[in-house]
């Protein structure tokens, strides 16, 4: 299930985007898979080991990683992962 882009192409739109809000990655462990699609793009906050266990290395996201941190969240072949606002 991919997410669909709004009318500006923004994807995951809504107060969970709005600029300078503080961020959380949230991950839905019964669907994680452990394809480590986010390690690849975010190995600075998800590591995915041998039996494919994925670990959230910082679950609060700062501002200038947000950008990193969503497009891991939109690699997830199975959408186990969100960023929401606190």
């Amino acid at each position: 299930m991919r997410r669909s882009p709004d009318s500006e192409g923004r994807i995951g739109t809504g107060p969970a985007r709005r600029r300078g809000s503080p961020m959380r990655i949230e991950v839905d462990r019964n669907r994680c898979e452990g394809h480590a699609m986010c390690e690849a793009v975010a190995p600075e906050f998800f590591s995915v080991d041998d039996e494919g266990e994925l670990t959230v290395k910082a679950e609060e996201v700062p501002e200038p990683d947000k950008a990193a941190v969503h497009a891991a969240v939109l690699s997830c072949p199975v959408t186990a992962l969100k960023l929401s606002s606190r």
